[in-house]
């Protein structure tokens, strides 16, 4: 689920002019991340079909009802919770590490992610990225000046009427 909340402008911000480890991982996560309904259904039907196993395969060696509250915390913690949490901080670096695997499971699951892919694109359209307005853009960089205390490159005050 980090991989559809990275933005495809941004990524294309960082692919051009990010640090150098950023445009590495930028140029890995791109190609999974433009194709969002096929990342989409892949990662939700892989989801799902672990969700439906781990209790499956618990129940064989142990109670049922200790394997469903297992199999539950378990999903739970080390499957939304955790992996969210590292996301929102490392997002960038776990998507570029883990692109292999994803596009590993985008193979295997090809035959039935793609057609449900190919009609959210028919409904919802293709195209997921986000520009900005003239006024979205001004206040962008009004508040880029604002948070200069957290920021390593700031913008001087004469860079922001500049491109104001």
């Amino acid at each position: 689920a980090g991989l559809l909340s990275l933005d495809i402008l941004s990524l294309k911000v960082l692919q051009r002019g990010g640090k150098p480890e950023e445009k590495v991982y930028a140029k890995k996560i791109l190609p999974l991340v433009e194709r969002h309904h096929l990342l989409l259904v892949t990662l939700l039907l892989a989801n799902a079909a672990s969700v439906e196993a781990m209790p499956i395969f618990m129940d064989r060696i142990s109670n049922p009802i200790i394997a469903i509250c297992v199999s539950v915390t378990a999903v739970l913690f080390f499957g939304e919770v955790v992996p969210q949490a590292l996301c929102t901080r490392y997002g960038l670096k776990i998507g570029a590490t883990m692109a292999p695997f994803v596009k590993c499971l985008m193979i295997l699951l090809f035959v039935i992610a793609w057609p449900i892919s190919k009609l959210l694109d028919c409904l919802l359209g293709h195209d997921h990225s986000t520009f900005f307005r003239r006024a979205e853009l001004k206040e962008l960089v009004d508040l880029h000046k604002e948070s200069a205390d957290g920021n390593e490159d700031p913008l001087q005050d004469d860079e922001v009427m500049i491109i104001q």
